[in-house]
């Protein structure tokens, strides 16, 4: 990665950029299916991508791409000395830079308590109330609870219960299966 930073820097001096930077962007992801309490699917995913800038003439130029490799390196660069010489015809203000300083670095999201509104909290349990909280989809195997019945499956700070005489519930003689609430 290295070689691909230094050559787009030695090519933004050569094409005249009396400024040049680079930044290489990398991301990740996994996304994990389930159906019935088993994992169906598992994918991994991974892009990068780089983008260069310069100033040549006094006027600043851009330009991107999610390809890395040589000959595109050489093709974004050229690109941003361009674009910095197009811009530099519009007689604009002139772009300054303050005192050079290199970076290197990395960032990793951090993990942090997520608090809900009460109002998103009931949206949430609505949802699986639909797709997972309901006989029909235990019974069919539809729910990740299908196959979970006795276990703990959220947090122990997390009491979720179904109560058909609760009067702060629904006010329905029934509940979504067509089961009486009463004794």
């Amino acid at each position: 990665m290295r070689d691909l930073i230094d050559r787009a820097l030695n090519l933004a001096q050569v094409r005249g950029a009396a400024y040049a930077d680079v930044r290489i962007v990398g991301r990740e992801s996994q996304a994990i299916g389930v159906k019935n309490g088993i994992v169906e699917s598992v994918s991994d995913d991974e892009t990068h991508g780089f983008g260069v800038r310069v100033i040549a003439d006094s006027a600043w130029g851009f330009s991107s791409s999610d390809r890395l490799g040589a000959e595109e390196v050489d093709r974004v660069t050229a690109e941003a000395v361009a674009i910095a010489r197009a811009s530099a015809l519009v007689h604009g203000r002139a772009a300054e830079l303050g005192p050079p300083e290199v970076h290197v670095g990395t960032y990793k999201t951090p993990v942090y308590p997520v608090v809900l509104a009460p109002d998103a909290v009931g949206d949430i349990l609505d949802y699986l109330g639909y797709v997972s909280f309901n006989g029909l989809a235990v019974l069919e195997g539809r729910s990740f609870l299908s196959t979970r019945m006795g276990q703990q499956v959220m947090a122990p700070s997390v009491s979720i219960w179904d109560d058909g005489q609760d009067p702060t519930g629904l006010p329905l003689p029934f509940d979504y299966e067509g089961v009486s609430k009463s004794n």
